[in-house]
């Protein structure tokens, strides 16, 4: 008898002993739950269908039953409400419903992706868990060491506050009188105020009144007043900074927020030999030359001849693209994070393919047809795309390709943001691009056909090596080229049809896949970055192959790798805070003038740049650029500088290398020891030309100011160590232009760059009446402000040299005024710094030496340069806060407070009328906040006042401006109006003769027409007189032919009776004389007259004149 055991078959795991619970579709096998996390770790079945049991029967684990009808379970979906509904649901009985369970299947399949992300961050885990702990017990030592500076800080801030409240008393002691002197100045600026108020009502009642008889009116009536702060010897920046006191507490930093990660080095591993995973063959390709992975089970692939098909794991095209561009040996297709295909189409513009592949977009037009694209990679750590380009030329039809190639990078926008051509030395880095792709690390890696050889490059460009085979000398041709989540390079190599492995720094170490394995000739490569699996496809045929090289480690019991690779946390390092410059330096007022020199072989001062405290180059206007110490004689020349004045043309960068313009406005950079010159950066654009160039201490960027004749504008363009064009500042937040003709460059401390500019008014009286203004951007291109002169300042300004010291103040020279202009960093004017009266005349241009804080001044008109002290360090008391930051001893301290107490003492002294320096200085520290109180109201009220005095200067500029403006529209109105004026006056002289010539044809054509009608009129007359004697001469002929008529009757009858008496005679005489009648019959018939026969020819001559008339006529 067979047990009950029997009748019951209970399904163990494939793997082990223990019951199983879910089923692998892939494999097919059995799991327990514990082989079953194991499967899905593992990388070679990463991507197998593992499902349970139950869902495999369509079991639902936990049933729920209706809200409205308990008793019945949720077996439907309503698919419009989308809702689960059971049969009694009737509200949804006209809808349409679908099984629970179908849609369980579903949605379990769309969600398919986020599962597998939380079985990842599942995994990794442990090992996070584990840095947590260690964070946690390194963070109590770390805190204790951050208190007790914390601590050392707070100390030394107090005794800070204790210096400074010292130090104010005793400065009050010596500027007792401060309120006094701002009440006057008040009195001042009121009344100031109240007069320019009195010009401005006057201007807009007096309509009538000119405006520049108005300026011109007011310039020499209105007093001029010049408010200062009166806190020169009452300074609480000379004691105490606020950025002292943050850069006193600046050593602890908080790094950013970000998610916890553990790098691949630590959960992956390169199995020994590489496995083959799967082979298909793709149908629709000849051959696989490139291959993009989408899914790990769905891929494009592209050959030689224009096909581009989208494939899974079964061969059977999926998707087709019919603009591809055709051509081999090139990677043509990429795939962004929102499995987006990114391809270079017929017409090389690189398009974009939507998700669903419904949609084409052009994401980057072809602009140059002279560079054409060959390859292209999304990179997954930017979102940029990666771009090979080549050169090419067309000779009678044919296209060549040249061995010029560069790397361009575009934003997610498609705008252009980076290109990689050249290496250090300004050699081509690249000749035929076919294959591009990154490295974890940032470094483009590209597969180079011409230059047999796979050129690296760092993100920013820096070339870091290129590899060209192994050392053996066997040659190298790379094709498809890819990188792993261990950041081997890994290249399909055409000599030795391997697969060629080398580390991130270009060693080789292993050639992945050899001739005996299942692919003869490896071609293309995709990395899959989920599943860890390499993708191959073939040069000779078809096929693709997935192979298996990577494997995790066991996270879990390896424990020693990775709490030893946990264990370091970076923590930001303990610097000394160090004190700014404001705390450090002083302004010297007036300048000293420390030296004074004339150099030989230039002829005035229009640029200088320091090199050395004694060292400094020179330039002119007349093509003069020399190299002088403090003596004044040259010690080298630039024989090919650009000549031109007014102009920043050259610098000095920080290995004492000249950065200058020279004469095909190249820009040139000399070596230190002079012996050798290079193209930094070579003009591309005719129509731009470089006006002035300053290097950028702080990032080492040369800043190049260009300017367009055609239009009169300028911009800033900044280039790299490397020369290339990295920023363009042209326009403001508006869109108008912030320069016009920018002479003079430099920035300032706080990464402002800082411009010279100016306009020429060639139709002006003369060619020095020229205004500018001083243009400060941030260095990202913001527009700060535009400085045009000090406020309360009666002319406009024309600056020309132009720097920076180190208390961030701007100075530049003012030709207006003969003077040096000085400003603070938000553009508020300070004073003049040069006046007329001092060594230098009329200062030109300016260079600060930032290691002896001295500043370098040319002149205009000569070759002399002054050499004048701004900044010293401070006085004993600077000097002893200085002490007090390092000495933090309280014997220091208690030194420091007697020497105080005695300053104290000794002040109070002068005040001996009094009745007790006790009770004096009780009183004092009474009234010290009441008066600081009124102090700082004084100072709010004096900037207001100051503010609004700038105002009413603006306003005047603006009236200035405009009618300046409008004086031009007049000048060039009155213009047009002439040559309008001159334009009509030859067109009415024009008019008038065509009119003349018009009125004698019309005068000669009335006297030919008359003629002719006299002409016809006589001819009618003769023609009627002519009928009239036809008429006539034809009644006369009727008349005669009727008298003939009448005389052929007559005669006929008296020739019958005259026949009949001849007859009758003859007869007679016939009978007597015989034959004598006939004779004499006849004698009488001739010798009668015939005037009907001359009346016949009279009608015939008449007939042949009228015919003649008609002919005539």
């Amino acid at each position: 008898m067979e047990t009950a055991s029997t009748l019951c078959k209970v399904h163990q795991c494939s793997k082990c002993p223990e019951d199983t619970e879910y089923y692998c579709v892939s494999c097919p096998c059995d799991l327990c739950p514990q082989c079953k996390e194991n499967h899905v770790k593992d990388l070679q079945t990463i991507d197998h269908d593992v499902a349970s049991h139950r869902n495999i029967l369509n079991y639902i684990q936990k049933e729920e039953y209706c809200v409205r009808h308990p008793d019945m379970l949720l077996e439907m979906y309503c698919e419009p409400c989308e809702l689960p509904v059971c049969f009694h649901c009737t509200q949804h009985k006209e809808h349409r419903t679908l099984d629970i369970r179908a849609i369980y299947k579903t949605t379990r399949q769309q969600h398919k992706g986020t599962i597998h992300t939380f079985s990842e961050a599942l995994f990794y885990r442990p090992v996070l868990l584990r840095r947590i702990k260690t964070d946690f017990k390194t963070c109590r030592t770390k805190f204790s060491l951050y208190q007790s500076e914390m601590l050392t800080k707070t100390q030394t801030l107090k005794h800070l506050i204790d210096y400074i409240q010292k130090d104010f008393m005793c400065n009050v002691f010596c500027d007792f009188d401060f309120k006094h002197r701002c009440l006057k100045q008040k009195k001042q600026m009121i009344i100031h105020i109240v007069c320019l108020q009195r010009y401005v009502h006057i201007y807009e009642q007096r309509r009538a009144i000119r405006p520049l008889q108005f300026l011109s009116s007011i310039k020499t009536a209105l007093h001029q007043i010049h408010p200062t702060l009166h806190t020169s010897q009452l300074s609480m920046t000379e004691s105490l900074n606020k950025e002292d006191v943050m850069e006193s507490l600046s050593a602890i930093q908080i790094t950013e927020r970000r998610n916890r990660c553990v790098g691949n080095q630590w959960l992956l591993e390169q199995t020994s030999v590489p496995e083959l995973h799967q082979s298909l063959t793709v149908a629709g390709v000849v051959r696989c030359f490139h291959i993009s992975c989408v899914t790990s089970d769905r891929v494009w692939v592209s050959d030689d001849r224009n096909n581009l098909i989208l494939t899974d794991t079964t061969g059977v095209p999926l998707h087709r693209v019919e603009d591809s561009c055709s051509g081999s040996f090139r990677g043509l297709h990429t795939v962004n994070s929102e499995s987006e295909l990114i391809y270079i189409d017929r017409n090389y513009k690189i398009n974009k393919l939507s998700k669903d592949m419904k949609t084409t977009t052009t994401f980057i037009e072809r602009t140059d047809s002279k560079w054409k694209p060959r390859c292209v990679y999304w990179s997954p750590s930017t979102g940029d795309l990666l771009v090979g380009m080549c050169y090419i030329q067309t000779y009678t039809g044919y296209v060549i390709l040249k061995d010029t190639a560069k790397v361009t990078r575009y934003n997610q926008s498609g705008q252009l943001t980076q290109t990689i051509q050249h290496d250090n030395t300004g050699s081509g880095l690249y000749r035929l691009p076919n294959y591009i792709t990154e490295n974890n690390n940032g470094d483009v890696v590209v597969s180079d056909y011409k230059s047999c050889a796979v050129v690296v490059t760092e993100r920013g460009g820096r070339h870091r090596f290129s590899y060209t085979g192994h050392s053996s000398g066997s040659g190298l041709l790379p094709h498809g080229i890819c990188t792993d989540a261990l950041s081997h390079i890994l290249m399909c190599d055409d000599v030795t049809k391997t697969v060629h492995m080398l580390n991130k720094d270009g060693q080789l170490l292993s050639h992945l896949l050899t001739k005996s394995q299942q692919m003869p000739v490896p071609w293309s490569l995709s990395y899959d970055v989920n599943t860890h699996r390499l993708w191959v496809g073939s040069r000779d045929n078809n096929k693709v192959c997935v192979y298996w090289y990577i494997t995790r480690q066991d996270a879990l019991t390896d424990q020693s790798r990775v709490m030893e690779s946990v264990s370091e946390i970076p923590t930001p390092g303990t610097e000394i805070p160090q004190q700014g410059n404001q705390c450090l330096l002083k302004l010297m007022y007036p300048p000293k003038l420390l030296l004074s020199l004339t150099v030989t072989g230039v002829d005035r001062y229009y640029h200088i740049s320091c090199v050395t405290s004694d060292r400094v180059w020179v330039s002119d206007d007349g093509n003069n650029l020399i190299l002088t110490d403090t003596t004044g004689v040259p010690l080298h020349r630039v024989e090919d500088s650009c000549s031109g004045s007014f102009r920043g043309l050259h610098t000095v960068n920080s290995e004492s290398e000249l950065i200058y313009i020279d004469r095909n406005y190249n820009i040139n950079k000399l070596s230190k020891d002079m012996k050798t010159t290079t193209t930094l950066v070579e003009r591309t654009d005719s129509t731009w030309e470089p006006q002035s160039v300053y290097w950028s201490p702080s990032t080492g960027d040369l800043l190049v100011g260009m300017y367009y004749k055609r239009s009169k504008t300028g911009k800033i363009t900044r280039y790299n160590q490397r020369g290339q064009l990295t920023q363009t500042i042209q326009h403001d937040n508006t869109g108008r232009g912030l320069y016009r003709l920018p002479n003079y460059i430099t920035e300032n401390n706080n990464g402002d760059v800082v411009v010279s500019e100016h306009k020429v008014y060639e139709s002006d009286f003369f060619y020095d009446y020229w205004v500018g203004a001083v243009v400060v951007t941030e260095r990202g291109g913001r527009h700060r402000f535009s400085y045009t002169g000090p406020p309360l300042g009666s002319s406009v300004l024309q600056p020309c040299g132009i720097c920076t010291d180190a208390l961030s103040h701007i100075l530049v020279c003012d030709n207006r005024n003969k003077t040096i202009q000085m400003l603070d960093k938000d553009g508020q004017f300070l004073s003049h710094l040069l006046t007329k009266s001092q060594e230098m005349c009329v200062p030109w241009s300016l260079s600060y030496d930032v290691n002896t804080h001295r500043l370098w001044v040319g002149s205009r008109y000569t070759n002399k340069v002054a050499l004048a002290n701004l900044q010293q360090e401070l006085n004993f008391q600077r000097k002893n806060l200085r002490s007090i930051h390092t000495d933090t001893t309280k014997s220091g301290y208690k030194a420091r407070i007697e020497q105080l107490s005695t300053g104290v003492e000794h002040e109070g002294a002068k005040w001996s009328d009094l009745q007790g320096l006790q009770s004096q200085v009780t009183a004092l520290e009474s009234q010290t906040s009441v008066l600081k109180d009124e102090l700082e109201q004084e100072s709010l009220a004096c900037r207001q006042m100051k503010n609004e005095i700038d105002q009413i200067q603006l306003q005047k500029l603006d009236i200035t401006r405009h009618y300046e403006h409008e004086r031009d529209q007049v000048s060039r109105l009155r213009s047009e109006r002439e040559l309008l004026r001159s334009e009509v006056k030859s067109l009415k002289d024009v008019m008038n003769e065509k009119e003349r010539n018009r009125d004698t044809e019309k005068v000669t054509e009335r006297r030919s027409q008359r003629q002719l009608e006299r002409e016809r009129d006589d001819q009618k007359m003769k023609m009627h007189e002519n009928e009239l004697e036809i008429q006539r001469l034809t009644q006369r002929v009727l008349d005669l032919e009727d008298q003939v008529s009448e005389t052929r009757e007559r005669e006929m009858e008296a020739t019958r009776e005259l026949q009949q008496e001849k007859l009758h005679s003859t007869h007679q005489r016939v009978d007597s004389q015989g034959i004598g009648h006939s004779s004499l019959a006849r004698r009488v018939r001739i010798s009668e007259p015939s005037s009907y026969d001359d009346d016949i020819s009279r009608l015939e001559n008449l007939q042949q004149r009228l015919s003649g008339m008609d002919s005539g006529e």
